[in-house]
């Protein structure tokens, strides 16, 4: 069985990778595009979350994310 060198296998990992971060990139934005055409979910508001959730007397679930 023949070894590969140690830089090519670094550089292999490398690629995958940021392709990987790309594709996760773009799923984010696109996820970020269906949420906001949605009116169940209130994104970037969380004053007008607070009050939803105070007036109807429920839970109020807040998902803070980053995009890397």
């Amino acid at each position: 069985m023949r070894r590969f060198p140690l830089p090519l296998a670094l550089l292999l990992t490398a690629l995958a990778s940021t392709a990987i971060a790309q594709d996760r990139d773009t799923k984010v934005r696109n996820d970020r595009k269906a949420v906001a055409g949605d009116d169940s979910w209130i994104y970037n508001d969380l004053a007008r979350g607070v009050k939803l959730a105070r007036d109807e007397k429920k839970p109020l679930l807040v998902v803070l994310r980053c995009i890397p």
